[in-house]
């Protein structure tokens, strides 16, 4: 039987690796410890991709469902002993995915071009603008197995 290291779960060889570094307006730096909480929401929604390299079938209208998880991050929780209010992140995030659900995505002002990677970055500018700046949002079609992830700097 595999013995466990102290302080460390059942099976593993080592500690887990750093998933990611953040620099954000809380102070946050390469290499230090932080707690991260996050939230899911779901949308459902239809676009096309006009794209030279992209395959001939991205250029017709298709519907998606995608799940997006939102991120924050502090070195430390608050007085309250939280990063944030779960609720609060979750709320934030149902009410900006409701412009996209049941949305042509490319109708909608600034994802013209709707690829994972222009649909991160619109949720991004939307929580900011709500004075949440998020420290890794991912999105995932699940029923495709496809998924980004972006780590703002």
């Amino acid at each position: 039987p595999r013995r466990r290291r102290s302080g460390l779960p059942h099976g593993a060889d080592e500690p887990p690796a750093r998933r990611f570094s953040v620099v954000d307006n809380r102070g946050l730096g390469p290499g230090l410890a932080m707690f991260e909480i996050s939230a899911s929401a779901s949308f459902e929604a239809s676009h096309y991709i006009e794209a030279e390299a992209g395959a001939a079938h991205y250029r017709r209208v298709h519907g998606h469902s995608f799940v997006v998880t939102a991120s924050v991050a502090r070195a430390k929780p608050d007085s309250e002993g939280w990063v944030m209010d779960l609720g609060a992140l979750e709320e934030l995030l149902r009410k900006i995915l409701a412009e996209l659900d049941h949305a042509v995505l490319n109708d909608v002002p600034g994802l013209e071009k709707p690829t994972f990677e222009n649909i991160l970055l619109w949720i991004e500018s939307k929580m900011k603008a709500a004075g949440v700046s998020p420290s890794r949002l991912e999105i995932e079609r699940p029923t495709l197995r496809q998924k980004a992830v972006y780590t703002p700097a």
